[in-house]
């Protein structure tokens, strides 16, 4: 995780995070729960919106990577629909038998598959 010791690319990456979250039109708690975060951490969303950068934990940097990615293979996915791209997180899928947020809400593991789906497709 070298590349991410740097607090100017944590800040990068914090706010890039937000916007996905913006994008993906999600709850407060789903964001939460993608960062691995609980309610008492709220306040970090705010901040890192604002340029605060992300924790630097492995944890953290792992789930804003796979978020990214997944964000990134979407749109590789579904280059001429955005709307598609950006509301896939939430539709139902069968090959997980819940819209894959509700697999990248379960932690690490959970976004590791729905990454690996994706890069698989």
């Amino acid at each position: 995780m070298d590349k991410f010791e740097n607090i100017e690319v944590r800040c990068t990456l914090a706010k890039m995070i937000v916007r996905l979250f913006r994008l993906w039109e999600i709850s407060l708690e789903d964001k939460l729960s993608l960062l691995g975060l609980d309610n008492s951490d709220r306040k970090l969303l705010g901040d890192f919106g604002r340029g605060s950068p992300l924790p630097e934990t492995e944890e953290m940097l792992k789930r804003a990577t796979m978020l990214l990615e997944i964000h990134k293979n979407l749109h590789m996915l579904f280059p001429e629909n955005r709307n598609l791209a950006y509301s896939w997180v939430k539709t139902y899928n069968q090959r997980f038998g819940h819209p894959p947020l509700e697999i990248m809400k379960s932690g690490l593991q959970g976004l590791a598959s729905v990454y690996k789906y994706l890069d698989s497709v």
